[in-house]
């Protein structure tokens, strides 16, 4: 309300209760923050985020927290609008909790122990690599195909029905092929980039 103080995180619980799948977010000077905090509470819901006049609110750096690559459209938006971001480890931030004698996990609690985090650890500003960021995006789409596959062949040893075993044998060739795709997509952008060439020989040649 105009007039009053604004709580942030309150607004954000708001607009978060609001989105729905693949909504646009948009922020605007203060609001923006309200935007940053919902987008983190629900990453899976927004598509795309913008937010506006960030700078004027004098903000040092802004924590976000990984989330198996949820978080990723918001720090491309916050590097795109000139800000200083910091990827924050999950495990190390709840380490620095308890170090802190937080022990409950809320969205408000997490919300403040990431800017705590962000304030009194050394970290180092997030940066786009493009070659990296297309590499992370396959790997994790090769996990969950290579997990789709090992608990495909898990249960098709324990069909008896012949129609069972010959879909899952048609499953598991299909899951097979789609990952050797996937291989040979991260062996060419490897060598398509010098620099992560250069580190793929250097891990080459150390012994097991």
């Amino acid at each position: 309300m105009p007039g009053l103080p604004s709580d942030f995180e309150e607004d954000a619980r708001d607009i978060a209760a609001l989105l729905c799948d693949g909504a646009h977010l948009v922020g605007h000077s203060y609001c923006a923050i309200g935007a940053l905090y919902a987008a983190a509470l629900r990453p899976q819901a927004v598509r795309s985020l913008m937010v506006a006049k960030l700078r004027g609110l004098d903000i040092a750096a802004s924590g976000i927290e990984a989330s198996g690559g949820y978080e990723r459209g918001v720090v491309r938006a916050l590097l795109a609008a000139g800000m200083s971001v910091r990827q924050i480890n999950p495990f190390k931030l709840r380490q620095f909790a308890k170090a802190c004698g937080v022990l409950a996990k809320n969205d408000r609690l997490d919300a403040r122990m990431i800017a705590l985090f962000v304030a009194t650890m050394p970290t180092r500003s997030a940066q786009r690599y493009e070659a990296v960021e297309r590499l992370a995006e396959i790997v994790t789409a090769r996990r969950q195909l290579s997990d789709d596959k090992v608990a495909a062949e898990n249960a098709s040893r324990l069909f008896e029905d012949a129609t069972l075993r010959r879909l899952y044998r048609a499953r598991i060739a299909r899951l097979a092929a789609d990952i050797t795709l996937l291989d040979k997509s991260l062996a060419e952008i490897v060598a398509s980039d010098a620099v992560l060439a250069q580190r793929y020989e250097c891990w080459s040649r150390c012994p097991a």
